[in-house]
């Protein structure tokens, strides 16, 4: 079973988007901040990770910029296997990329996307 780790500090958002993984059959690990993510992350190997930009501890950009994710990437590169009955993009190994863009109120935005 593929898990998924959800770094969300919104109550209402994090339950939302377990149960909607949770619903197609997915284990999902849950973290309110960056760190308790971080660690999550280090600890568990989750197939895909949710991190949410605005978070209590370490916010989602510093967790980006640590080290141990570069560490974390390479490993879940690694062990990324081809679902033979899956759709033939997610047979190519997975990234993370993201922009930035300021919203109209001229602050910072990001958009990611995998």
């Amino acid at each position: 079973m593929r898990t998924v780790l959800i770094v969300e500090d919104d109550a209402a958002m994090l339950r939302g988007l377990k149960d909607n993984f949770e619903a197609k059959g997915y284990y999902t690990l849950t973290a309110v901040d960056g760190k308790q993510g971080l660690e999550a992350a280090m600890r568990e190997k989750p197939d895909l990770i949710l991190l949410d930009i605005m978070l209590p501890e370490l916010n989602g950009y510093e967790v980006c910029s640590l080290r141990d994710i570069d560490q974390l990437v390479d490993s879940l590169r690694k062990k990324v296997e081809p679902d033979p009955d899956g759709p033939q993009c997610l047979h190519r190994i997975p990234n993370i990329g993201y922009k930035f863009e300021p919203p109209p109120s001229g602050g910072q935005g990001t958009e990611c996307g995998g």
